[in-house]
Order: C-alpha cells, then sequence, then structure tokens
C-alpha cells in the first residue's frame, strides 16, 4: 500500500509540474500574438512584415501553405494551396525557363503596388501569352486602336458593362439584339451618360465578327454614336494555339479549349474597360435587365460600409458581378495565368479572397435575368433561370417558350402518384400539364405510339413556365422499338434532362428510326412534385435528310458554307431554327 501511494504522489507531482510548464508556455505565446497584433495595427508595418516573410520563405524553398499572414495574403494561401497551385509548379503546354516562378514575381509586384501605390504600367505573362504580353505592353494598354464601332472617350463614366458574344448555334445570335434592347429600355435617361455598354465580338470566325458586329451598329447606331455603346474586337494573333492545351478538371479536350479561350476573351475584355468608369459589371449576352439596374446598383454600393472587391447581382455564373475597375488588371492577371487550367467561375473565388473579402456578397434581388438555352459551347444546352430576378412578375420568360411539334397518337402510362385533374394525356394539350407528387427514382411517364415513327427532334419540358418549380431534377429519355405487347422491355438510354429541359437538337442528339415507345424516368427521388408540361416530336422528313449535312457545315465554320446552311434553311422553311429563345 505505501509502495502504490509513493507512486501515486510522484505521479500527481508530474502532472502538477507539467500543467505549470504548459501554462507558462501559452501565457508567453499569448502576449506575443497581441503584442504581434498591435503592431499589426499599422497599415504600413503590417504590409512590411508580410512581405519581409514573403521573400524569407520564398527565397527559403519553403511552402507558403502554413504561414500565418494577416488578410488578405492568408486566404490568398489557403485557396491557392489547397488547388495545388502555390506549392506545386503550375503546368501549361509550351512553358519555358521563362516561366518559372512566374506566380511568385506576379504577385510580389501586386504586393508591391499595393505598398507604394504605384501602377504597374507592363503585364507580364507565361510564353504561351507572349503575343498577348507584346499587343498590352506595346500599346501601353488595350487602347481605342481595337475599337470597331462606337466614339472612344476619356470621361470617367460611373458604371462599364462589358459584354463578350460569339457565335452560336440554331439561330442563337439573336439573343444579342434582346439583351441591349433591354439594357437601353431599363437605363434612365439621366444616367445614360454614365453608363458604357462595350460589346466585345469574340468568336474566332472573323467574318462573322464583321458581319455581326456592323448589323449591330446599323440597328443601334444613335447610341454607338452617343457614345453609349462600343464594340471591340481582338487582334487574331493575342490568343494561343488551343489545340494542344492538357486537359484539367477532368474536362473533353472540346471544353478545355471552350473555357481557356473563354478566360483569356474576358482578361481581354477587362484590361480595355479598365479606364472606362469608376465600376465595371459583365453580363452575357442572353440576358434581360431589371427596371431602374443602375439606380439599384447604386444604392446598394452607397449601403455597403465593409471592404468589397465583388458584388453579385445575379446568382448564376459570370452574370452580373460587379468590381472596382482599378481591381480589373489584377483579376485579369490571373485569368490569363491560369487560362488553360481552371475554370473563370472558380479562378474568381481564389482572387476575391486574396483581395480580402472572404464571403460572397449578394444583393437581395437580382438585377439580370438569363433567358438563353443555347450554349456557345456546342451541344450544350444551358436552360437555367434566376428565381430571385425583381421583375419576374407573370410573364413567361423567352426560355421557357417551345417550337411546336406534332403529337402523334399514342397511348398514355405511368407509375407515378398522379395529382387528381393533372391526368397524363394533358402534355398534348394547350395551357394544360402532367402532374405527380414526389416522384421515386425509376418512376416512369411514358407514350407508347399507335404506329412506330421516326423523330427528327424531340422537346420535352418539365416544371411550372414562369418560376419553373417542380421541373425533373435527374432524368433520361429512352426509347424502344419493337413492341407487340405495348410493353416497353427493350429501352435504349438516348439522352438526359438538363435543369428539366431536353432538346435533342440542341443537345446533339440523333434519335434513332422506328420508335415504338417513349420512356421518361427519374433517375433519383425527389423533394418537389412533378410537372410534365409540353413534348414536342418533329417528324420532317426533310429535315431527317439533311440533318448531318447541316452539322457538317456548321463545324467547318467556312463562310461559303455557312451562308449555304442558311439558305437551305430557308428554303426548307423549318420553323424549329427560328422559334428557339
Amino acid at each position: 500500500m505505501r509502495k502504490t501511494r509513493k507512486v501515486c504522489c510522484k505521479l500527481l507531482l508530474c502532472t502538477v509540474c507539467l500543467i505549470c510548464i504548459f501554462h507558462i508556455l501559452l501565457t508567453v505565446d499569448v502576449n506575443m500574438t497581441k503584442r504581434n497584433d498591435e503592431i499589426l495595427h499599422y497599415p504600413q508595418a503590417g504590409m512590411l512584415m508580410n512581405n519581409i516573410s514573403l521573400f524569407r520563405n520564398i527565397l527559403a524553398g519553403k511552402e507558403m501553405k502554413n504561414l500565418s499572414l494577416p488578410s488578405p495574403l492568408t486566404e490568398f494561401q489557403k485557396f491557392y494551396n489547397n488547388h495545388n497551385a502555390v506549392d506545386k509548379k503550375v503546368v501549361m503546354y509550351g512553358q519555358s525557363k521563362r516561366d518559372q516562378g512566374w506566380f511568385n514575381r506576379t504577385y510580389l509586384q501586386l504586393m508591391k503596388k499595393k505598398i507604394s501605390g504605384t501602377e504597374l504600367k507592363n503585364l507580364t505573362l507565361p510564353s504561351a501569352l507572349v503575343n498577348f504580353e507584346r499587343f498590352y505592353n506595346t500599346h501601353s494598354n488595350i487602347d481605342n486602336s481595337v475599337v470597331q464601332y462606337g466614339n472612344f472617350t476619356n470621361r470617367q463614366g460611373y458604371l462599364t458593362i462589358g459584354i463578350p458574344t460569339v457565335k452560336r448555334r440554331l439561330n442563337g445570335d439573336h439573343y444579342m439584339y434582346t439583351t441591349l434592347n433591354s439594357l437601353i429600355s431599363n437605363t434612365d435617361q439621366g444616367r445614360i451618360q454614365d453608363v458604357i455598354i462595350v460589346i466585345f465580338m469574340a468568336d474566332p470566325d472573323e467574318s462573322w465578327n464583321n458581319e455581326s458586329a456592323k448589323k449591330i451598329y446599323e440597328e443601334f447606331k444613335p447610341h454607338f454614336d452617343s457614345g453609349f455603346m462600343q464594340i471591340i474586337k481582338a487582334p487574331e494573333n493575342i490568343y494561343p494555339d488551343f489545340s494542344n492545351l492538357q486537359k484539367t478538371k477532368q474536362d473533353s479536350a472540346e471544353r478545355v479549349q471552350w473555357r481557356s479561350k473563354q478566360n483569356v476573351d474576358f482578361a481581354f475584355l477587362m484590361l480595355y474597360c479598365q479606364n472606362l468608369s469608376t465600376y465595371y459589371i459583365q453580363l452575357e449576352d442572353d440576358v434581360l435587365v431589371a427596371s431602374n439596374f443602375v439606380k439599384d446598383i447604386e444604392s446598394f454600393v452607397l449601403n455597403r460600409t465593409d471592404h468589397w472587391i465583388c458584388l453579385e447581382f445575379s446568382t448564376l455564373g459570370f452574370i452580373g458581378k460587379m468590381f472596382h475597375s482599378s481591381d480589373l488588371r489584377v483579376i485579369s492577371s490571373v485569368l490569363l495565368t491560369y487560362f488553360s487550367e481552371t475554370p473563370c467561375d472558380l479562378l474568381l473565388g481564389g482572387i476575391i479572397k486574396f483581395l480580402g473579402q472572404n464571403t460572397p456578397i449578394h444583393s437581395s434581388v437580382s438585377l439580370f435575368q438569363h433567358i438563353g438555352k443555347i450554349s456557345s459551347l456546342r451541344n450544350k444546352m444551358m436552360p437555367s433561370i434566376d428565381r430571385f430576378f425583381k421583375d419576374k412578375g407573370s410573364n413567361i420568360l423567352p426560355i421557357m417558350k417551345l417550337p411546336k411539334g406534332g403529337h402523334p397518337d399514342a397511348k398514355f402510362e405511368t407509375n407515378m402518384k398522379i395529382i387528381p385533374d393533372y391526368p397524363p394525356e394533358n402534355v398534348y394539350k394547350n395551357n394544360l400539364f402532367f402532374w405527380a407528387s414526389y416522384p421515386r427514382s425509376k418512376q416512369y411517364f411514358r407514350l407508347i405510339f399507335t404506329k412506330n415513327i421516326n423523330m427528327s427532334r424531340l422537346v420535352i419540358s418539365t416544371g411550372e413556365n414562369i418560376n419553373k418549380t417542380d421541373f425533373l431534377e435527374n432524368g433520361v429519355i429512352k426509347v424502344g422499338f419493337n413492341n407487340k405487347q405495348n410493353i416497353c422491355n427493350d429501352l435504349k438510354e438516348i439522352g438526359r434532362f438538363v435543369e428539366g429541359e431536353f432538346d435533342s437538337l440542341i443537345q446533339g442528339i440523333v434519335i434513332p428510326e422506328n420508335i415504338k415507345c417513349l420512356h421518361i424516368e427519374a433517375k433519383k427521388g425527389q423533394k418537389r412534385w412533378l410537372i410534365i408540361r409540353e413534348i414536342e416530336i418533329f417528324q420532317n422528313k426533310k429535315y431527317k435528310k439533311y440533318f448531318f449535312r447541316i452539322m457538317l457545315m456548321y463545324n467547318k465554320r467556312l463562310r461559303k458554307n455557312l451562308s449555304e446552311t442558311s439558305t437551305l434553311l430557308n428554303k426548307l422553311k423549318l420553323p424549329i431554327f427560328h422559334a428557339v429563345s
């Protein structure tokens, strides 16, 4: 017993000693931390300590990942280390020794600029963008040499609206006219002098750029002459060879090329616009604008008392993102540096954190509504709408209006729970729809045709047509062929719904022939009910005959073939190419 007591006393004494030592160390560390925090209350001292630590770690070859620096640099390091962009060498095609350490050099320059308040005159870019760098630095900016239509002005406006635009399939180019008309009608006459709209013709097809720019100028000539609108285009030689890019983010080669060019386009547009106004906001070429949007933006800005880098006036993509024009140089530099590595929306999150804004700042309502369905990326459909749009009202958006096809005789079947008075047959009737409660995985809605049919195009829309509620969140389309007993037992999947919408033509899907059964299936259960609003079936034999010829002409992107395509479509008089909106 005595030995046991002695052992226990020794253990207790050791424990007390350890606690005392730990308390002393903790007190010292806290006091030191408090002292450092007091020093960092002085901005110049804080910036100096940032730079000393940054230089010391770079020269020592240490990872920035574990540094403890004040905001904004700490957030920037967290983001890029998490994405392996700081602690691993960035791999771009065509890199040389000239690119090694580019990242560190660039951001040391940016930090130096923040301390001294001086403006960096030249861009330093990776070797893949040497022509872009040479063009920018030769012109000491992107100046009025790129203006195609409109009057370049030296006056400082309040807001510059940048709109990049490229060619779209299936008559999707008409979106731009809707967007510009909406901007004109919703900009107060008293504020037009404070707003500049810059349209960037960014398609690789130079002929299309020139023709489209001329048409836009002729349509809105008074607004170009007054300085309200401008059209710019980039020299062709500033772009790298997008065909040799390394695949990243598990994207296809085509998608990597598309998003890489988009990064370069956005950066070019921002660099041109950086000295035009106090603020810069970017839109897509397929949006509607809310009433009094300039006044709402100004009011939202005036009510901000905190530090901000980006204000968001839409919940969708890059639409409605507003920046201080003075920050466009930094933002475009990052977009250009990682143009082939990361999509622009992911890069933007890191840029915002680097510049000191830790959380997104949204307006209470959205001031811009997406109306397009045809993406600039081939075979991609984008039917997204912003449910927080200020002027959503009771009008049906253009994006919800479908081209009208036919309704072949068919028998309807479903194992979903039908809401009374909303039977399956309603999908063939105007202004009516099929409605089911909480569809579960593998449940289906099915049409069994009286006779086998050949479809040239299939369009299906789900969800309510104003706010797009109750749409099919995760669904597929299947077709069946031989069906003597009216049971679809040989189904083949041909495509998936995109946010409740399916359009075989926009999505580049060729439907097999001799279809007996059309099968809509929920891949997962959902917590919303389901509305199937319209099913439009096209059986135009002439269109079927020329489908592949039209697609081939489009993909070649040659003026001669595009002109021939337009002539062919006019001869066929197909409404399906004109009703998509």
